[in-house]
């Protein structure tokens, strides 16, 4: 039997994604080590050994070098047989420059697709870090032809492997009463929340029992667009409609607020087909989602999803109130929608994916 490898991942700590891909790995018997800014041990396992690198100085740049020299020090030290970075950012910059082999890239989303497309110069940061991967990992086809026709990355490189979501804890078990909207999103101006916000007076107008839950990021807090959305809310007078919740929710938490759900609204401006997304599908929640092509994966309009015009709040309102008008609908889609997840986007088979992936890139 082959051994197991060292694993080194370089990682954004606050991350769920980042703390359920490497306690998998702690927890399966995988010396797992993670590099992060700031790091704090709430929601890791104790396998897990955790380093970090803080800011020392003032200037970014000074920063930048200091962690390089940290990161390359780790990683002699470490001495892993893999490095897996995650997101295309200066996390992956890091990476590439210890010169460290086997090198894993993750490219998310918007790490790919957003900041490359505001700056020629983290364009060409971004293109030359993805070349210097031996392997680019996505969580979908969608995200490799973009990253096939926006940074020259080999196709053969490029593997697909959507992360998935665990199927015995996102499941249906209840069913709900008045008619819930669960923002599943992080609040910031990404996600495009003051949207959704403006869509709630006219669906209560017409239904005034409908309520609103959105997440309200604790761990990268934006300030400035959180007291902008509660603003908001005061203002079109729909406080007692609208909670704001802790985003630091457990998977059962969250699963417990999806059943609690009839509809769940996603409008960013760009995307991955994201894991909140999936875990509502899998309980039987209705999705909103924006009219992006990276949803059409396994969501075609009418069909096991409703399409918005994002910047519409008349367009996200008229599709809340067709759900609340067609109450068949939420069962129906969940009946597509469950079984795409199972086939598709289960976290057990997906992982061992990229346990093979790992092990064919382990020197012997």
């Amino acid at each position: 039997m082959s051994k197991k490898p060292k694993l080194c991942f370089i990682a954004n700590g606050v991350s769920i994604y980042t703390k359920k891909w490497v306690n998998h790995f702690a927890q399966n018997g995988y010396e797992t080590h993670l590099i992060s800014f700031s790091l704090i041990p709430d929601g890791y396992d104790d396998k897990v050994v955790l380093h970090s690198l803080n800011k020392h100085l003032p200037q970014n740049h000074l920063n930048g070098l200091l962690w390089l020299i940290q990161t390359r020090l780790l990683i002699k030290k470490i001495k892993p047989d893999i490095l897996h970075t995650h997101s295309i950012t200066i996390l992956s910059f890091l990476g590439m420059m210890t010169g460290f082999r086997p090198l894993i890239m993750q490219a998310w989303g918007s790490d790919v697709m957003v900041a490359p497309s505001k700056s020629k110069l983290t364009k060409n940061l971004v293109t030359i870090a993805l070349g210097r991967a031996d392997v680019i990992i996505t969580t979908s086809p969608y995200l490799k032809e973009y990253l096939y026709e926006n940074f020259d990355s080999s196709f053969d490189k490029v593997k697909v492997i959507p992360i998935g979501i665990n199927l015995d804890i996102f499941k249906k078990v209840s069913t709900v009463h008045d008619f819930t909207i669960l923002s599943p999103r992080a609040l910031k101006s990404h996600y495009r929340i003051e949207n959704i916000v403006k869509a709630m007076p006219q669906v209560i107008a017409k239904y005034p029992s409908t309520t609103l839950i959105i997440l309200n990021s604790s761990m990268v807090k934006d300030d400035t667009y959180t007291d902008k959305i509660e603003a908001l809310i005061s203002d079109l007078g729909i406080k007692d409609n609208i909670t704001l919740i802790s985003d630091r929710q457990s998977p059962s938490d969250m699963a417990e607020k999806y059943n609690a759900s009839n509809a769940l609204i996603s409008i960013p401006k760009t995307d991955q087909f994201a894991s909140s997304i999936q875990e509502g599908m899998a309980c039987g929640v209705l999705p909103i989602v924006g009219d992006l092509e990276v949803y059409k994966l396994y969501l075609t309009h009418g069909y096991n999803a409703l399409f918005v015009d994002p910047e519409s709040p008349k367009d996200i309102a008229d599709a809340v109130i067709h759900c609340i008008e067609n109450p068949d609908l939420k069962e129906r889609f969940y009946e597509i929608n469950r079984q795409l997840i199972i086939e598709h986007e289960d976290w057990t088979k997906n992982i061992k994916r990229l346990e093979e992936l790992y092990s064919e890139y382990t020197p012997i």
